[in-house]
């Protein structure tokens, strides 16, 4: 696990952070000090996965508008080099064997539910305007705490860092990230928890279509590489 830089304080002492995650404060909010240890423990497990699937030769395709241009053309070219690009829906995909088995390994085998959430503009279908986008990451469903994690494994692999959020953070930041004239539209992966507990909190889940839409083939992007070679190649090994 990283250096610790800061602290967090429980009933039952202090509890030496992490430096690579910046919103402690929101994922351990009403946490004893053993589940607390516990989710840190997970974040860890997380950041080794992560550079796992990145020393594996994984990267983001998608990372900026460029990047994805890049990628779809040229950047096809380094795939014989043992890269292999990937939008939401594909590190979404290769997260989740990781994701079930650090959780399982954290909080207990029978103590977790893991799936997905997705945020989407438009329909694939209907939408005439060209203007579909999507996200979609995992989650995971901590029984004994009551608490959902929305862990993103896309956004992880470009930033080369945990990507670990509440569900009302991760839906908040994509709306403020793609501004096409909605908020967008939340759809979780099929038990209704997750949508329930955002609706709990205020949070609106948009006009919602019966049936939830299949991922995009023009995957959403997030603001642009810090470096020139960050499309091509991975930024962090």
């Amino acid at each position: 696990m990283p250096t610790g830089s800061s602290t967090t304080g429980t009933a039952e002492g202090t509890i030496l952070l992490p430096a690579n995650i910046d919103n402690y404060d929101s994922l351990l909010t009403g946490l004893n000090e053993a589940d607390t240890k516990k989710v840190i423990e997970f974040i860890g497990k997380t950041d080794d996965d992560v550079k796992k699937l990145l020393g594996e030769g994984k990267y983001v395709a998608n990372y900026s508008l460029p990047g994805k241009a890049w990628n779809s053309t040229v950047g096809q070219l380094y795939k014989p080099f043992g890269y292999t690009p990937g939008y939401c829906g594909e590190w979404q995909e290769w997260g989740a064997p990781g994701l079930r088995k650090n959780a399982e390994e954290v909080f207990g085998k029978d103590n977790v539910e893991t799936g997905d959430v997705m945020i989407s503009w438009g329909d694939p279908i209907t939408d005439t305007t060209g203007s579909y986008f999507n996200h979609i990451a995992n989650t995971i469903y901590v029984k004994s705490t009551g608490k959902t994690y929305v862990v993103d494994y896309w956004e992880s692999g470009a930033t080369g860092k945990p990507v670990i959020m509440t569900p009302e953070e991760w839906v908040a930041k994509w709306r403020d990230t793609i501004s096409i004239g909605n908020d967008g539209v939340v759809y979780g992966d099929g038990n209704g928890r997750l949508e329930a507990d955002l609706k709990a909190k205020g949070i609106s889940l948009g006009d919602r279509a019966d049936k939830r839409p299949p991922r995009s083939s023009s995957s959403t992007s997030a603001p642009a590489s810090p470096s020139p070679i960050g499309p091509i190649i991975p930024l962090h090994r």
